[in-house]
């Protein structure tokens, strides 16, 4: 029945439909490992895939309509079914229909042969809020399957599974660097600080996403004993670690190492630079006020628009001329910063400047958006409001 059914299907289903024809609903074929290639890698993920969730819950609803049956009572059927991508399937429909009645039915998949279906189970629990899953799920902490790992982590961290925190610190030894990096990111949700020194060990790992995640979770953690080790990374050889960097070193270091995060205006890497006029300019260090103008001219457009961000933040009236300039920038987001800061001084001789931009469409962000307002909007948009309020 289920595969005369799924057969039907596929005309329906359109492209990708001959996906679904074993077991009711087919399963892709494996990518052909290389000797070096890691299968788990290679094989597909169908939490990460939008358009196979769709077609498996699609394959399911059009299932229980034929049958008569409600989704979800039809999505019970199929846990149980030999194929583990239509156990997928059934777990994200009982997700989205069934909410947390449905836990129960989905919890034992945790211990499933498939990782696929231990992975999608813990993924489920999380969404749905089940906290008082958290115990079966950090079980999965030490599953197999580096990707069941990783979810694990991630799922507790959804739930803010507290309580489960020391479970989640032993994964910092994992011998997977895309596991140590979720422990450090989950802890620093869960609360790192009881673990700092565990954490700090890992700015020297040979993963520079580790690196990257441990300055996140270090600097949540407050621990203030660890800002000179912070300070290192902020020449470390990987430019998302350097901009990690700035913002622990400003965290935990303060005024106390305002020299060296000043230093890193001059970062061959314009995501550093864009990080470090950000945070010194959130923090309004004044003497880092000339370094940041400067970069107001700086080749990428990115570091152009932290620049005007860090004087808006810092309220640097004096400089109102210079960032004037950039309202014929080429980028977007410059032009609309500019016009947020030089209305922010209270700029009007500029107002004819800002005028001319009413009709400009380009895409930017509002820097200080009212509570519940969406942050992006056009020059445009800014213009017009900037000459509303100088009236």
């Amino acid at each position: 029945m289920k595969t005369a059914l799924a057969a039907a299907l596929l005309v329906a289903l359109g492209v990708g439909g001959w996906w679904l024809l074993r077991a009711g609903v087919a399963q892709p074929a494996p990518t052909p490992a290389g000797p070096d290639d890691d299968p788990e890698v290679l094989r597909p993920d169908p939490i990460a895939n939008a358009e196979r969730k769709r077609i498996e819950a699609e394959v399911l609803e059009t299932l229980a309509a034929q049958a008569g049956t409600s989704v979800a009572e039809a999505a019970v059927d199929y846990l149980e079914d030999p194929n583990p991508w239509v156990v997928c399937g059934a777990i994200e429909v009982l997700v989205k229909t069934g909410g947390q009645a449905h836990a129960r039915r989905i919890a034992p998949l945790l211990e499933d042969a498939d990782p696929m279906v231990r992975e999608q189970a813990a993924s489920a629990l999380a969404r749905l809020g089940m906290i008082g899953y958290a115990g079966a799920i950090a079980a999965l902490i030490e599953d197999e399957s580096a990707v069941v790992r990783e979810r694990a982590l991630r799922s507790l961290a959804r739930l803010d599974a507290k309580d489960q925190a020391p479970r989640v610190a032993k994964a910092l030894a994992d011998t997977d660097g895309g596991v140590r990096a979720t422990a450090l990111e989950a802890l620093a949700q869960l609360g790192p600080a009881p673990y700092a020194d565990a954490i700090a060990r890992r700015l020297d790992d040979s993963g520079a996403d580790v690196r990257q995640q441990a300055l996140g979770a270090l600097a949540k953690s407050g621990a203030k004993d660890h800002a000179a080790a912070a300070v290192r990374c902020l020449d470390d050889s990987d430019e998302e670690v350097r901009a990690a960097a700035v913002g622990a070193v400003w965290r935990l270091g303060g005024h106390a190492q305002v020299s060296a995060l000043t230093a890193r205006l001059g970062d061959p890497s314009a995501r550093v630079r864009g990080a470090t006029c950000a945070t010194l300019g959130r923090a309004k260090i004044a003497e880092a006020e000339p370094g940041i103008a400067l970069l107001l001219e700086d080749r990428d457009p990115e570091v152009r628009a932290r620049a005007v961000q860090g004087l808006y933040w810092m309220d640097a009236k004096a400089r109102a001329g210079e960032i004037a300039r950039r309202l014929t920038d080429t980028n977007a987001r410059v032009r609309g910063n500019a016009i947020q800061a030089l209305t922010r001084f209270g700029a009007r001789e500029f107002a004819g400047q800002i005028a001319a931009l009413r009709e400009d469409g380009g895409e930017c962000v509002q820097l200080d958006p009212p509570k519940g307002t969406r942050p992006r909007t056009t020059v445009g948009e800014l213009a017009r409001s900037a000459e509303v309020g100088w009236r």
